[in-house]
């Protein structure tokens, strides 16, 4: 915490610590005999509230295509895409199977292939022949690929596009003076969750969708529909009467 590791980062290092305690009693023979009490720091007030907006989300695309177009469509995640093979994709019957073992979350996943969706899958297929850097062409066994090979780091790309886009650094540790861009690649299933419950799309489905195994981890999003705020508002009337009382002048 004094070098300015977030409450966030420092869980997920303790969380995959505690794994390997785990991991080490249950082998034969153990080599260790207790597992230690990791305390879990407090993540209140983590939630990010940044959205695309369309104009936004359009800039960014110029530069990452179709894997951003995915996530602000369906808000998968980006393991789950940068992994998608063909062997999942059933293009006649027009469906994209997940296994279990092959999400985050070990959830199976099922999205059909339509509208936009259609357009960039069809952009992927044309683009499975591929040439490899020594000049030999070769068929992508991935949908997303760089010359038929896995992209393994996608962050540069992604601050590349984001400063085409304009968007800037921002500090958020001032202690140390660690800075991180306003826009994440996160952000995009972020928005996605919450621009289909804004089209009317039930929750259930939005999380069947995006891969939210439980209710608690998608109201981390913060999401309400806009839409229902307004009705609500219109329902809603004042008392009768005018309950605030003007002081008498004298």
């Amino acid at each position: 915490m004094d070098a300015g590791a977030p409450p966030a980062t420092i869980n997920r290092e303790t969380q995959l610590l505690g794994q390997a305690y785990t991991l080490a009693m249950r082998s034969k023979p153990p080599r260790v005999m207790a597992k230690p009490n990791i305390r879990r720091l407090s993540e209140k007030g983590n939630v990010r509230k940044d959205f695309f907006e369309p104009a936004e989300f359009e800039e960014v695309v110029n530069a990452l295509q179709d894997v951003a177009r995915l996530a602000y469509l369906t808000g998968w995640r980006r393991g789950d895409m940068l992994a998608l093979r063909w062997s999942a994709v059933d293009m006649r019957r027009r469906v994209i199977r997940l296994f279990q073992r092959e999400t985050k979350n070990d959830e199976g996943r099922t999205l059909a292939i339509a509208g936009p969706l259609a357009e960039i899958m069809a952009r992927r297929q044309a683009a499975r022949l591929a040439e490899r850097r020594d000049g030999e062409p070769v068929v992508a066994d991935l949908v997303f690929h760089n010359r038929g090979q896995r992209i393994v780091d996608y962050r540069r790309a992604w601050a590349t596009a984001c400063k085409t886009a304009g968007f800037v650094y921002r500090v958020v540790n001032e202690k140390t003076g660690r800075r991180e861009l306003t826009r994440r690649m996160h952000d995009l299933r972020r928005t996605a969750a919450r621009d289909r419950v804004d089209d009317g799309t039930p929750e259930r489905v939005v999380m069947a969708m995006t891969g939210h195994k439980t209710r608690a981890m998608f109201d981390r999003y913060s999401i309400a529909s806009t839409k229902d705020i307004e009705a609500a508002l219109r329902k809603a009337a004042l008392p009768a009467g005018n309950p605030v009382r003007q002081r008498e002048t004298r």
